[in-house]
């Protein structure tokens, strides 16, 4: 039973990483069209709320992770400070958007 346990841990993590390389992609294409879309537009709006939501997921995901590794203090810190990382990222395209809007107003 215990191997069981171990084996469904181990297909949830591999599953996590698999989903957290793929958000880390989209992350990092976001990233790259936001800095390229510097008008204020309702594209470029787009973009960084897509880009924030990628980052929340991202964050998200990490944690979800984290819960499952409790067990390995360093690699669960390393994971935890990424995932702070992504979500003040987030909270920076927040702050943009409002800005946006109230220039918009």
């Amino acid at each position: 039973d215990h191997k069981h346990n171990v084996s469904v841990y181990s297909d949830e993590i591999a599953e996590l990483d698999y989903q957290i390389v793929d958000e880390e992609e989209r992350v990092q294409l976001l990233r790259s069209v936001c800095k390229r879309k510097n008008n204020r537009d309702e594209e470029a709006w787009d973009a960084r709320e897509s880009f924030r939501f990628a980052l929340m997921t991202l964050g998200n995901l990490l944690l979800e992770k984290n819960a499952l590794i409790v067990t390995e203090k360093s690699e669960s810190y390393s994971i935890l400070k990424m995932a702070q990382v992504y979500f003040e990222e987030a909270i920076i395209i927040v702050r943009q958007l409002d800005k946006m809007n109230e220039e918009d107003n």
